[in-house]
């Protein structure tokens, strides 16, 4: 029997146009590269948390990802940052993500007002359809009442003929207008549910003064602006490697070892490829999943599972049992934040290889020379979106350092 097309829930990040001088980001664009935009050029983050935690240089922007929670009321935004230099390649703080949002009292205020207002509208809409069906039944009921009395035929004429004026949809008693301008919002309402604004604001006396400006300029990869869609894992789509049940890794090492210096470098590549799939399942998967959409530089699941790379690392541990078996997401050991000791935190979003290629992408920079080949950078967030009152300025932005594990491609030995 043939596999079945899926959609997994997941969304995948693909590199569509490049950033250039026509063609500028905004803060609800998701992109990898670039500069970084913040909700107020007067408010960006504190320097220390720009600084790798090695040789404590700038970093480099890898994703820029504006990504609002479906029941909050307020703006966000996860940044990923990378050391670029080779002496600090595969150390643990050369790759960190940082969390930024935004409680503006205001648009708070007329979210919330517009969400609340669509849900009774909606609810409205809900009654009004109630009692049109209530109408018709009882409207057939005397109908067949009075047909039965007369023995006449109760089909004979259409009892419904004096209705066929008036619209069969009970939601046509909207504005038009109000369907149209509110059609984005009407998908919103059936995922936000409305909070109390006020709440989520922080304390006046907790707020402190906007940076104003950096003092330090942070270098950049070529930047893209990425397209999201659902995940599709379509068959006829993936173009998996075939491998014989009785080829061993010892074969293809074998292969591997025997190659001359004059073969293809990209089939060397290849074989060792297809070595690592034979000895590790977690990486068939890996392989498996990505050929389904193997341009994606992007996945995207809050609070789903990542899609891990191998189960030989210390990131592995964090999501997988002693025998290399997936945890329950609810089961993950992601380090608990600083800020918020007694919260949790859940996987939100990964990056793929495949993003190499695109801040690669002008010829200029070689990322793999200085030891940034990975096989992804994993980013887990607080459950709660917990930011801390004291943690925003007066322009009610706040940031904060959330949990980046990376799980490096393996280095060959020579």
């Amino acid at each position: 029997m043939p596999k079945q097309t899926k959609k997994t829930g997941t969304l995948l990040g693909f590199v569509d146009i490049p950033i250039d001088d026509k063609e500028q980001p905004t803060i609800e664009d998701t992109f990898i590269g670039g500069q970084p935009l913040w909700f107020d050029p007067k408010s960006p983050p504190p320097k220390k948390l720009l600084l790798c935690k090695n040789c404590e240089s700038p970093m480099k922007l890898l994703l820029q990802s504006y990504c609002p929670l479906s029941d909050s009321i307020y703006d966000r935004i996860i940044y990923v940052f990378a050391c670029s230099k080779a002496g600090c390649r595969r150390k643990q703080g050369s790759v960190r993500a940082i969390r930024s949002v935004k409680r503006d009292p205001e648009a708070m205020k007329k979210l919330e007002i517009e969400i609340k207002t669509e849900e009774y509208n909606k609810k409205q809409a809900e009654e009004e359809a109630e009692k049109e069906t209530l109408k018709t039944k009882d409207l057939s009921k005397n109908i067949f009442a009075a047909g039965s009395k007369s023995g006449s035929n109760p089909f004979d004429s259409n009892p419904f003929a004096a209705s066929e004026k008036k619209s069969a949809n009970p939601f046509d008693y909207l504005k038009k207008n109000d369907v149209e301008n509110n059609g984005e919002l009407n998908n919103k309402a059936t995922k936000i549910e409305a909070k109390d604004y006020k709440s989520l604001i922080p304390r006046k006396d907790s707020l402190q003064k906007p940076n104003g400006s950096l003092d330090i300029s942070l270098a950049s990869f070529p930047g893209s602006f990425l397209y999201i869609e659902d995940e599709v894992l379509d068959p006829s789509k993936s173009p998996e490697t075939q491998i014989p049940s009785n080829f061993s890794p010892e074969q293809l090492s074998e292969q591997g070892a025997s190659a001359s210096p004059s073969d293809d470098l990209g089939q060397s590549k290849e074989l060792e490829e297809i070595a690592k799939a034979v000895d590790d399942p977690t990486f068939r998967h890996f392989t498996e999943i990505v050929s389904y959409n193997s341009s994606q530089v992007f996945r995207y699941d809050f609070g789903g599972s990542p899609l891990l790379y191998n189960t030989k690392d210390s990131i592995s541990k964090i999501f997988c049992d002693q025998k290399g078996h997936l945890l329950d997401s609810s089961n993950f050991r992601i380090p608990t934040p600083s800020f918020h000791p007694s919260g949790s935190r859940i996987f939100e979003f990964q990056i793929m290889p495949q993003a190499i290629d695109a801040l690669e992408s002008d010829g200029t920079i070689d990322i793999l020379k200085d030891g940034m080949e990975w096989g992804t950078i994993i980013v887990g967030t607080d459950s709660e979106d917990y930011t801390p009152d004291s943690f925003f300025d007066q322009n009610y932005i706040a940031y904060v350092e959330e949990w980046c594990g990376v799980q490096w491609e393996e280095e060959v030995k020579i």
